[in-house]
């Protein structure tokens, strides 16, 4: 399966990505260690699809050792060069090929990336590195988030249909492959590496203004496909902005961040 062109899809967003995407929801702290085989630890987390590792750096106070594995360059420089947590490293890769050890890992996750992925290679390659009752967890979050204006949320969504509407026009997008997120347990479950898959719902709040969505806007890999060809979007994006300034502005208040948590045990 041919994926260079998720893999580049992201590139040239890492600072957008870092200062705007969303942490992974803190109910997964509550919701997957006790999980595992009872008396384990939590030894090792692998982190798939990292991105610039805010889901990785998550795991970093829990957990003994955290690897973030990320194929995008830009994506691992960002993450490498940022870290300082002396229990976190990054790894150049993809999610069929972590160079982890066989049996080592506690609980992998995909933080938003699992769509981006081969599946069954990925599957594979989890059930290689997880130690027998280890955790696969794959978690994504509704885009836009809840901003509790409809108005800004509108704008966001009509913004983002202009610029795919040009990206397909283009033919941007006919190399991407993306997988149908609503299928994801289903897939887990064909996979035959897992003795049990359910899914789950949370939520988390975070700070938000117009800057902040507008940066959510601009991380999205639909946006830096088209931004990458070289195609001028900027007036669209100045639309957005000046919807975003009258209806949010710069006072900060509660986005919601509404996930779905796919759970698989080895």
């Amino acid at each position: 399966m041919d994926l260079s062109a998720n893999i580049v899809r992201h590139s040239g967003v890492q600072d957008m990505y870092a200062a705007h995407r969303p942490n992974p929801p803190k109910a997964l702290l509550e919701i997957l260690p006790p999980l595992l085989p009872k008396g384990n630890v939590l030894g090792r987390v692998v982190d798939l699809g990292c991105g610039t590792g805010n889901s990785t750096l998550f795991w970093s106070d829990v957990a003994k050792e955290v690897i973030g594995v990320e194929p995008n360059i830009d994506m691992f420089n960002h993450a490498s060069k940022q870290c300082t947590a002396k229990n976190v490293r990054f790894v150049n890769g993809d999610s069929s090929h972590t160079t982890v050890e066989d049996n080592s890992v506690d609980i992998v996750t995909c933080s938003q990336s699992l769509h981006w992925m081969d599946p069954q290679a990925t599957f594979k390659e989890t059930h290689r590195i997880l130690k027998p009752g280890g955790i696969f967890a794959a978690y994504d979050c509704d885009q836009p988030p809840s901003v509790i204006n409809w108005k800004a949320e509108k704008a966001y969504l009509d913004c983002q249909e202009e610029i795919m509407s040009i990206g397909k026009q283009h033919k941007l997008y006919d190399s991407v492959l993306k997988l149908d997120k609503n299928k994801h347990v289903e897939r887990m479950i064909q996979s035959g590496y897992f003795s049990y898959v359910k899914e789950m719902v949370a939520h988390s709040y975070e700070k938000g203004n117009a800057e902040r969505l507008e940066g959510l806007f601009r991380s999205q890999g639909w946006y830096g496909t088209v931004r990458n060809a070289g195609i001028n979007v900027e007036p669209i994006l100045n639309k957005l902005k000046s919807i975003l300034k009258e209806t949010l502005g710069d006072q900060e208040s509660n986005f919601v961040f509404c996930y779905r948590i796919r759970i698989a045990i080895k």
